[in-house]
């Protein structure tokens, strides 16, 4: 849920109040389907950090940052190891700025969470949930496949991305990747990265990296479930099988990204 309320740390020039903002900057510290290294989920940190290194007047276009009233909400309390849940709390988000009048504008995460943003961004959503919506239905009457295609293109663009993360994967890494040597120095590199930053390290990583014959099988799962994401889309048990594979906590537990 979106803190209406004040941020410690904002980005430069958005320190307004949400009720007199036109504009709502959101971070999505979302690191879940990243392909080589993780650490997209601590972009919108990093870009208000790095935000006061900047002016916000801008003698090209005339303009002051400030005047445009934006307000930062800070970030987003997201689930880690489910993706569809974060995506759907960041959709929510987006729901309920627009919903006040305002337009969201959202930072950080990989860019999973952008394609799917701009995907409902264009959905003919907003009058099913009007307040003269009642008047509309007979109007609306068959057409399910106009309200149906945004869910339909997001369960397309999530199924893409898996599948180019295992061809990216394979194109980079090749060997490495399969036989667990990539895997385990990701593993290492994520846990040693979380260590420097204060952050708490995956709980099983450790023990992962110290059981080289467990590498290998996990890199094959992980790169199996990646490659056979299209079988979703067929739907029947094949996305029953593959949805649950997907959204599985264990990875994220060793992984930490």
């Amino acid at each position: 849920m979106l803190n209406r309320n004040r941020n410690v740390e904002t980005f430069l020039g958005c320190e307004n109040d949400y009720e007199e903002s036109r504009i709502v900057l959101y971070g999505a510290p979302f690191d879940s389907t990243t392909s080589y290294r993780p650490g997209t989920r601590f972009a919108s940190r990093t870009m208000r950090a790095e935000s006061y290194g900047l002016e916000t007047y801008s003698p090209y276009q005339d303009l002051d940052l400030e005047d445009a009233k934006v307000f930062d909400g800070g970030d987003l309390e997201l689930c880690f190891g489910d993706t569809e849940r974060a995506l759907a709390d960041i959709e929510a988000c987006a729901r309920d700025i627009v919903a006040d009048g305002k337009l969201p504008f959202l930072i950080g995460g990989e860019h999973l969470v952008t394609l799917h943003l701009l995907v409902l961004g264009f959905s003919p959503a907003a009058d099913a949930l009007s307040l003269d919506a009642r008047h509309k239905r007979s109007a609306r009457a068959g057409s399910s496949v106009r309200y149906g295609w945004p869910i339909r293109l997001l369960a397309i663009v999530t199924v893409v991305t898996y599948f180019l993360a295992a061809v990216a994967k394979i194109r980079v890494s090749g060997w490495a990747w399969v036989d667990g040597t990539t895997l385990g120095n990701h593993i290492a590199y994520s846990a040693t990265r979380l260590d420097l930053l204060g952050e708490p390290r995956p709980p099983l990583s450790a023990f992962v990296i110290r059981q080289e014959a467990l590498l290998g099988p996990m890199a094959l799962v992980g790169l199996g479930v990646e490659l056979s994401a299209p079988l979703a889309l067929l739907g029947g048990w094949f996305r029953r099988v593959w949805v649950p594979m997907a959204r599985s906590p264990g990875f994220a537990r060793v992984l930490g990204g």
